[in-house]
Order: C-alpha cells, then sequence, then structure tokens
C-alpha cells in the first residue's frame, strides 16, 4: 500500500470465502485492525494467525511497542503481554515466524520472544514465562504436536543453532549448529549495550565492542582506533549474535561502535518513527555523537576514528564522511550517495519508502535529496573513502558507487573502488566477503599509517 512500508501503516481484513476458496464472499470483508488508530497516528499491524479455537491473533505497535494481540469474540483486542520490548520486527520478506501456536485444540499457549528472549504466552491466564535457553536472542519459532519447541538461537560467543526444548521439562537441545570451527571464545568481543545522549536533548542507543584477542595487549596509555558502523535499512537494528565480520576487527585492535540510530526498530514506535523527514540527519547526528560519548569515557582515540555500512548504512557512511569532520577513513559497501537516483531506480517494494523518509519528489523530495546527497556536495568531502559493490545489484544500483568514486577521484582524496562480478546487494561468495573484509582493513591501514598484520594483499589505492 504505497507509500507506506510494512512497518509504518499496515492492515488486517478477515472476510469470508467462497466454498472453492478463490472468492471473497461479498459483503463479508471487514478491517479488523491497522491503518490508523482514533488519534490518527500509523499504526502496524504484522503476523496475524488464527488459533486452534479459531480466535485471531496478530502483533500490532498501538501501544508504542509492537506486542501481541488477540481479538475476542466480543471484538476485544487484548495485549497478551504488555511489555516495552517488542515482538517481531520490520517485514523485508516474507516466511519469517514471530511466534509459534501449542497445536492443540485445547492448547492456549504462544511460543514468542520479547526483546529476543524465549518465553511462553498463556492466553487464558493472560501470564508469561520466560525460559532460560542460555541463548541472547531467539527467532523462527515452531512447536509440534510432540510437545518440542523449535527455533533458531543466537549468542554473542556462539554461533548460531537449532535448539529444541521440550515444553514439559524444559530441557534444551541442541539439534543443529549452522558451523562450529574451532574458534576460541578468547577472540570474541562481548558487546555491550549503551545508551548515550544525542541531539535534540534524546538518546541514541546502540552496541559497543572492545578491542579483544587473548594472544595481544595494547601498548599501556594507548587508546584503540574505533570503527563505528551504521545498519542499513535504514529501518533496521543490530542485534547481540555473534558476527565473525565483526569480530574480524575486534581481534585485530579496533574497538567497534554499532549504532541503532534513531528510526531503529527495537525501540518502540514512537523511535521507529523518529527517522521519518529526517533521514541523512539524524543518523549523522547520532553516529557523530557516539564517537564523542566513547571519546569523553576513554575508551577510543577520536583521532583514530573509521565508519562503514551497508546499503542505508553506507549511505549515512558516505554522509558522515561529507557532511562532518569527525572521522579519518571510511567505507561504503553498496551504500547510496545519490537519493533521487535511488528513489528514481530502486526496485517496487522500496520505490516509495523514500518518501517518507524525506519527502516525495513531486513535494519538495527533490531539493532534499540534492541537500542531502554526497553526490553533490564532494566539495565538503575530504575524507578517504572506499568502495565495495556488486554489478548486478537492483536495489543500490553501481552507478551510485561509480559516480561517487569518479567524483572523489578526480578531487584528489585517497580512493579505492572494488567491483564483484555476479554479485547483488550483498556479497554471497565466500572469496568476496573474504576480500572485501581484507581489503577494508588494508584500507584503513593504509589511512591511519598502520601495516595490517598478516595480510598478504594489494589492492589500487588512488591518490595515496
Amino acid at each position: 500500500m504505497h507509500p507506506n512500508m510494512p512497518w509504518d501503516s499496515t492492515c488486517i481484513k478477515v472476510a469470508e470465502l467462497t466454498p472453492a476458496g478463490d472468492q471473497i464472499v461479498p459483503g463479508t470483508e471487514t478491517q479488523v485492525a491497522g491503518g490508523k488508530d482514533a488519534s490518527g497516528q500509523d499504526w502496524s499491524v504484522i503476523f496475524p494467525s488464527w488459533t486452534p479455537q479459531g480466535e485471531l491473533l496478530y502483533i500490532g505497535d498501538q501501544s508504542n511497542w509492537w506486542n501481541l494481540y488477540l481479538v475476542t469474540d466480543s471484538g476485544e483486542h487484548v495485549n497478551l503481554h504488555p511489555v516495552e520490548a517488542e515482538i517481531g520486527g520490520p517485514q523485508w520478506a516474507m516466511g519469517r515466524t514471530a511466534y509459534a501456536l501449542e497445536p492443540s485444540s485445547n492448547g492456549g499457549r504462544i511460543l514468542t520472544s520479547f526483546g529476543g528472549e524465549f518465553g511462553i504466552v498463556d492466553v487464558k491466564t493472560k501470564s508469561y514465562k520466560k525460559i532460560d535457553t542460555g541463548f541472547s536472542s531467539h527467532d523462527r519459532y515452531g512447536w509440534t504436536s510432540a510437545g518440542s519447541m523449535y527455533c533458531i538461537a543466537y549468542s554473542g560467543t556462539k554461533f548460531p543453532r537449532v535448539i529444541r526444548v521440550d515444553a514439559a521439562t524444559e530441557k534444551v537441545d541442541v539439534i543443529r549448529v549452522s558451523m562450529d570451527p574451532p574458534v576460541d571464545s578468547g577472540y570474541f568481543s562481548v558487546p555491550e549495550k549503551i545508551s548515550y545522549p544525542t541531539t535534540k536533548g534524546e538518546m541514541c542507543h546502540g552496541l559497543y565492542y572492545p578491542p579483544t584477542n587473548k594472544d595481544y595487549k595494547a601498548p599501556a596509555g594507548e587508546l584503540p582506533p574505533l570503527l563505528v558502523r551504521a545498519h542499513g535499512g535504514p529501518t533496521g537494528a543490530f542485534f547481540t549474535s555473534l558476527d565473525l565480520k565483526l569480530q574480524y576487527f575486534t581481534s585485530r585492535g579496533f574497538a567497534v561502535l554499532c549504532v541503532d540510530y534513531r528510526g531503529s526498530t527495537g525501540y518502540g514506535k514512537t523511535y521507529r518513527h523518529r527517522l521519518r523527514t529526517l533521514w541523512g540527519v539524524l543518523d549523522i547526528d547520532d553516529c557523530t555523537e557516539g564517537v564523542k560519548h566513547l571519546g569523553s569515557k576513554g575508551l577510543v582515540d577520536p583521532k583514530r576514528t573509521c565508519i562503514d555500512g551497508r546499503s542505508a548504512g553506507g549511505y549515512t557512511t558516505l554522509a558522515c564522511l561529507t557532511f562532518t569532520d569527525v572521522f579519518q577513513a571510511g567505507v561504503s559497501h553498496f551504500g547510496v550517495s545519490d537519493l533521487e537516483a535511488l528513489m528514481l531506480e530502486t526496485h517496487k517494494f522500496e520505490s516509495r519508502y523514500l518518501d517518507g523518509l524525506l519527502a516525495p519528489l513531486e513535494a519538495g523530495g527533490k531539493d532534499i535529496c540534492r541537500e542531502r546527497s554526497p553526490l553533490h556536495h564532494v566539495d565538503k568531502l575530504n575524507t578517504a573513502l572506499g568502495f565495495f559493490q556488486g554489478d548486478e545489484d537492483k536495489i543500490v544500483p553501481p552507478n551510485q558507487a561509480e559516480m561517487m568514486y569518479e567524483a572523489i577521484k578526480k578531487k584528489g582524496i585517497p580512493t579505492m573502488f572494488v567491483l564483484f562480478q555476479g554479485e547483488q546487494h550483498g556479497f554471497r561468495k565466500s572469496e568476496n566477503i573474504q576480500k572485501c573484509l581484507d581489503g577494508e582493513f588494508y584500507f584503513f591501514g593504509k589511512v591511519l599509517g598502520f601495516k595490517p598484520a598478516g595480510l598478504d594483499l594489494d589492492l589500487p589505492i588512488d591518490n595515496l
């Protein structure tokens, strides 16, 4: 329902089908939830389903948080577990399961995850019970008639795995590990959830990873360089699950700050909607204020700061480097440099996404796009910048990176451009993923003046 995205405004309708099941019986269609609430605020509803008793369940954010609701026979919408935490998330793709129903005609329990934890909601008593699985977050649920509950479980120090939890005894068994190479946890940095003050008297949230490597210790009195990471979406968020691409940097001496800038999910509707019309403003503020916060705490060296991001995070990376002087280097992975070009060329699903984040092109959006597009302000950019891009990307076409790269190279700023053949929006070939990691580390080393240890790589860097 353009221009609304699933996390902006959606609705649930109920209707009767003809016996053949291929048509709606005329006059039976009724909107049950969603759209706009009584105060005119947008209302996002996701994951509708029926209980074995024929009652409607859905996830809605009318309380400001995506909570689980039951529609009773009388039409009342009951929040089964009112809490300032969220279940579900932005619907970029279909097929995920944010909760699972007990598969019994007498069953009245729902397996789900509020804020990442594993728990069961009892529909009859409206009670909630958390089950400690030993993992920090869970996703994609299933519940069998044999009394086994399944999900994918995540941890900051363990690889994702499928687990089974016995509904009666709560015993946890690991069924399958995604991968389990012999990596000592002494090389893993454990994230700390942080919140810090940002512009307009508000708070920003994120994850801080200190540099961690059991074999090395920094020289006395030396603060680590900082890598700020901006997530994609931009209506996304970072999670505490083990990410080897992030641990690549923390194990090599970098501190990493993953910024859940205003507009991210997981912090309620008000926070999620905060980026409306202000993409390219608040996200920049939140990344730069994060550097200042960690610097004031004596945790990082503010004179050795880098930033990277993918897709929309790549845009925030480019914007931070163009419109501020906080960072010494940055790398954009398939990021956006020209916002108007993105609005005109991206795929159908996101073709009106920026109407809310910026403004419709026909209603002042062109001027806003030009004002906030790094490509049109290369004169302000004086920071080394690298690019990684797939040549088959349909979401952020390659010309977004190519135009920016050529403009920077012409200006004489150190830059690097790597184009991967056969790659799309996100790289899938292991050799390309490895080249991205090594290439980014190599680029930062050249710019910041250190030699990346154990790295046999020679990528061409212009103007260096």
